[in-house]
């Protein structure tokens, strides 16, 4: 049995929600709200029905070489040594942005700070909710967002994929 520790709470962020008790009520009786977004750019027909604080977990890998020198031969004598061989070590660190996750009808959008991204729900091809963070899978990429109620996008993003089978 796994008990949290100091670090796994320092790491897991909290946030206020600045949606609306009303928005949030909607979405957990299965309909889609209608948010007037005045900050985000909409192309015709497009409606915006998820807009929430975010923090958005990157992920950044850091490719290294670890040289180690060998001795050659079955001697190993100290003047005989062969050259140096050179592993390739990967370094992953996370970096935690602060900005605000959109769901419109069309696109699943990322703004906070120097980082923006946004993806078509069409790329969608897998949504994990956990207690405070959503997973978004687009394709070969995997977005973790931390937000107020990770239960809250995945409904969203659960009835605009109905509202697009009909």
């Amino acid at each position: 049995m796994k008990f949290w520790t100091q670090q796994d709470t320092e790491r897991t962020p909290y946030l206020d929600s600045i949606l609306p008790r009303e928005v949030r009520q909607e979405l957990s009786r299965g309909r889609l709200p209608l948010l007037r977004c005045d900050s985000l750019n909409l192309a015709a027909g497009e409606t915006c029905h998820y807009a929430d604080s975010a923090i958005y977990e990157k992920k950044i890998r850091r490719l290294r070489s670890a040289v180690r020198a060998r001795p050659s031969g079955i001697f190993r004598s100290r003047d005989r040594t062969a050259p140096a061989a050179a592993d390739a070590v990967v370094d992953i660190a996370f970096e935690q942005i602060d900005g605000f996750l959109y769901i419109t009808s069309s696109r699943v959008l990322f703004s906070g700070g120097d980082e923006f991204w946004e993806r078509s729900l069409r790329e969608l091809l897998a949504v994990k909710p956990y207690l405070n963070c959503v997973k978004l899978q687009f394709g070969r990429e995997a977005f973790k967002v931390f937000v107020p109620d990770g239960s809250l996008p995945y409904r969203a993003l659960g009835l605009l994929r109905q509202a697009a089978h009909q």
